[in-house]
């Protein structure tokens, strides 16, 4: 660069060019900082959610009520949302597909009992921020379930001899 009369190596545009050059790459580099942040919780929010629905899936498929015979022989029909929590007393993470490293919390026959069954028994300490919570809506019957009276049921005729509404809540969180 040649110096010119008044003995300046850079003009004041040089400097203003620069400046705006280093602001530039400085919001590139924290826009670029902030999404991988973004993404990395997404996708634990997502794995948490994957495995919650997953356990809950398990639990109220694994667990169905019992049928009359004639009626566990008809096709067409599968009694979706019945579950018999009875079934669950021992169950364990590795069959719920919770990998290790999870803690987990199973509560059935919410609002009104909170029964918890198995390994899934731990509580959230302060420390954990990311806690997925899946709430699944079931019923139980009182005794076996007649085709008459699931009929019925799914009408919303009458529907008797049924613990209608009862909640399924899955907690699941990556251990510290």
């Amino acid at each position: 660069m040649k110096i010119n009369e008044k003995g300046q190596y850079f003009s004041i545009d040089l400097l203003i060019a620069a400046g705006l050059a280093v602001l530039a790459m400085g919001l590139l580099l924290q826009f670029y900082e902030l999404g991988s942040h973004q993404q990395k919780e997404i996708t634990s929010q997502s794995e948490l959610t994957l495995i919650g629905i997953t356990a809950s899936n398990i639990l109220l498929e694994q667990s169905p009520c019992e049928l009359l015979a004639n009626f566990t022989n008809q096709k067409g029909y599968k009694v979706m949302g019945c579950a018999d929590k009875t079934k669950f007393d021992t169950i364990t993470k590795s069959e719920l597909m919770i990998p290790d490293g999870y803690g987990c919390s199973i509560v059935w026959g919410l609002p009104t009992t909170s029964d918890i069954h198995g390994e899934c028994n731990g509580t959230v300490s302060d420390e954990i921020s990311n806690v997925v919570s899946i709430e699944r809506t079931y019923f139980t019957p009182q005794g076996e379930i007649t085709k008459e009276n699931y009929e019925n049921c799914i009408d919303a005729v009458i529907c008797t001899g049924y613990n209608l509404n009862e909640k399924l809540e899955v907690k699941i969180w990556k251990e510290v």
